[in-house]
């Protein structure tokens, strides 16, 4: 009996010693067990930078030219009366000297020296009268032609003057217009109110 307790025990205790070996790293015929790596799941988040506006301010300085004051004193086209010889000469319309006497200077129209003395300058005043060449008007629509009634309509204030009639029509400003014994309109002429030193200018 006692042998065979010893038996037992031993049987017994093999039994445990295998199964605590169990199949392990270099056991015959071991079955091996793989252990799986980890898994980490992440959550990537892409970020978008914030858009960037740039305003771009540049001051720039423009320079407008002065705009030209309009003559509005009465004349001949660009020729004015009260308008310095230089002043006259810078029109181009004055064409050349046709009499110089004391202090007055006559001119011919550049356009039409054949129509003789037609500007009076006088060395202090300026222009001081322009005869109007053949085929123009004044701003009343009285010309060449026109009869005695039709000046009168236009001109009321129109005195009998010399040879014609004389009208102030602005500013002392007088219009002279040479009539003779036609009845009708020969010549016309723009006189300022100051003749100064140029007398000879008057009979333009």
């Amino acid at each position: 009996m006692k042998n065979t307790i010893k038996t037992l025990l031993v049987v017994g205790t093999a039994g445990l010693a295998l199964v605590a070996c169990g199949p392990g790293e270099n056991g015959a015929g071991a079955v091996g067990t793989t252990m799986a790596p980890a898994t980490t799941s992440a959550s990537v988040t892409k970020v978008t930078p914030p858009v960037r506006t740039i305003v771009e301010t540049r001051t720039e300085t423009v320079v407008v030219p002065a705009k030209e004051q309009a003559d509005t004193r009465l004349g001949y086209g660009k020729l004015k009366l009260g308008m310095t010889r230089q002043e006259a000469e810078a029109t181009g319309l004055l064409g050349q000297l046709d009499q110089e006497q004391d202090g007055c200077r006559l001119y011919r129209l550049a356009e039409n020296p054949a129509f003789g003395p037609s500007v009076a300058i006088a060395e202090k005043s300026g222009v001081v009268k322009i005869r109007l060449p053949a085929g123009t008007k004044t701003s009343k629509g009285i010309g060449t032609g026109s009869s005695v009634a039709d000046l009168k309509q236009a001109y009321p204030n129109a005195m009998p003057y010399r040879i014609g009639y004389r009208a102030e029509i602005e500013g002392g400003v007088t219009v002279d217009l040479k009539v003779f014994d036609t009845g009708v309109v020969q010549g016309i002429g723009l006189a300022s109110a100051n003749p100064g030193d140029c007398q000879v200018g008057a009979y333009l």
